[in-house]
């Protein structure tokens, strides 16, 4: 009778813990409502709405450098790139240092190349960008140069590139991209960017994350060009451009945009990372090897363009969900064993 009291009891508590179970939320962390079942379009589209910027007075881009996710607003749209275009402009001078073509001591108008890096990227420094660009051949001969850094279709290139200082979204991140993963071409350019306005432009608020940029500034008359570009350092480094049109309060937009996607980037990452987290493969019975040579080592997976997907469940709820299940057949032992206890004394 009494073990029939303790095994009512238990059985009562198991109940319990298993509706406890089953109740546990798929998502029991907080999630970053900003992304959480928002596609990049969605997220950019809230943040030009909430700033009230007509989405026509700016262009925008985005991409992984890991994975290779990578999104645009109004990327093949030409638009005034000021003084973004020293980034390739210095591209061409630091991969003939890497090649033995020159040396950093090599002087240019009085200058030897060192300085004039510094001097374009941190200060930005016009005049002497100028003579960077003639002492290739002239404007033309230096946008032929600049050619491969920023496409892989130079059909697609409109006139104007050729022409005036223009460059599109997609192209801007195109040659980010390659600087950042193929940085040992370029020595000591991510260096200088990584000085440029600490306090301004992508850093005009404190970002979480360091950042190597090149922003670019033109007002002509009652028109403002004020752009920037950058390489992010989180976790999975990204790179950004935003140019932008006559803004009434550009640098907010340009800080706030930077931390957006970097906020955007880190919140894919942890996603994707939590559910690799939750893949444990069964392993399964190898057959007998043929007498074959060994096998070609399977290659790694090729990273895609697709944004990182949205979880079931998220992996900060699974401590609790493993506790629950732990304290629930430590139940089932002991009900086990009052039964077993109670069948003895019968």
């Amino acid at each position: 009778m009494i073990a029939g009291k303790r095994a009512a009891g238990f059985a009562a508590a198991l109940c319990l813990l298993l509706a406890l179970l089953c109740a546990v939320p798929a998502h029991a962390a907080d999630d970053d409502d900003r992304f959480q079942g928002k596609t990049w379009d969605e997220v950019v589209e809230v943040f030009l709405s909430e700033r009230g910027i007509d989405p026509e007075k700016v262009a925008l881009g985005y991409r992984n450098t890991v994975t290779g996710e990578e999104h645009f607003l109004n990327g093949d749209i030409y638009h005034m790139a000021a003084s973004m275009q020293k980034v390739p402009l210095n591209m061409v001078y630091t991969e003939r240092v890497r090649s033995g073509e020159m040396t950093l001591n090599e002087r240019i108008d009085g200058y030897p190349y060192a300085k004039a890096l510094e001097l374009t990227i941190v200060d930005s420094d016009n005049d002497l960008a100028y003579r960077l660009w003639m002492k290739l051949g002239g404007f033309r001969e230096y946008r032929s140069m600049i050619v491969p850094y920023m496409t892989d279709d130079p059909d697609s290139l409109d006139p104007i590139f050729f022409r005036d200082n223009y460059f599109t979204a997609r192209q801007m991140i195109h040659c980010l991209n390659l600087l950042q993963t193929e940085s040992e071409r370029f020595p000591g350019l991510i260096d200088m960017m990584r000085l440029a306005e600490p306090k301004n432009y992508f850093n005009y608020h404190e970002q979480s994350y360091e950042i190597a940029h090149k922003y670019g500034y033109l007002k002509v008359l009652t028109t403002q060009y004020i752009n920037d570009c950058a390489i992010v350092y989180t976790d999975e480094p990204i790179v950004i451009v935003m140019f932008t049109l006559s803004l009434p309060k550009p640098y907010d937009a340009l800080a706030d945009y930077c931390t957006l996607m970097a906020d955007y980037a880190q919140y894919h990452t942890e996603l994707r990372r939590a559910e690799e987290a939750q893949v444990t493969p069964s392993p399964s019975p190898s057959p007998s090897p043929a007498p074959t040579a060994a096998p070609t080592p399977t290659p790694a997976p090729t990273p895609t363009a697709s944004p990182a997907p949205v979880l079931e469940r998220d992996a900060e709820a699974l401590p609790v969900v493993a506790a629950v299940a732990a304290a629930a057949a430590i139940l089932l032992l002991a009900c086990a064993a009052v039964f077993l206890r109670g069948r003895r004394h019968r």
